[in-house]
């Protein structure tokens, strides 16, 4: 069965590169800076600025690929794309559910960390 939330074949290349150790600093590293990314969206949202909601979103967009959030990378890079256009209304529609993604992501990784 497919993980909707995590791409395990990205976290499966990342212990083959660098062991569990990879895995856990990475994902450690991440969790690490979601708190402020995750209050970065929700200031952006709230003041309804769209030059820092795409600079938050696009914050979030490389590591989530790296470790294999596909829905969260998908989520964030709709956002940070529709800010840039200025589509207002579709980035700040889609900002809710990018800050649910970013939660279940963050959950599934924690699990993957422990897992692994």
């Amino acid at each position: 069965m497919t993980d909707p939330v995590l791409d395990h074949s990205c976290l499966a290349r990342l212990e083959r590169l660098g062991g569990r150790t990879l895995i856990v600093e990475m994902i450690d590293t991440f969790a690490a800076a979601a708190t402020v990314r995750r209050v970065a969206l929700q200031e952006a949202l709230a003041a309804a600025d769209l030059a820092a909601l795409a600079a938050a979103a696009h914050a979030i967009v490389a590591g989530a690929g790296q470790l294999g959030a596909a829905t969260l990378m998908a989520d964030a890079r709709r956002v940070e794309e529709s800010a840039r256009r200025g589509d207002a209304a579709s980035a700040l529609g889609a900002t809710p559910a990018l800050l649910s993604s970013f939660d279940t992501a963050l959950t599934a990784l924690g699990q993957a960390r422990e897992t692994r």
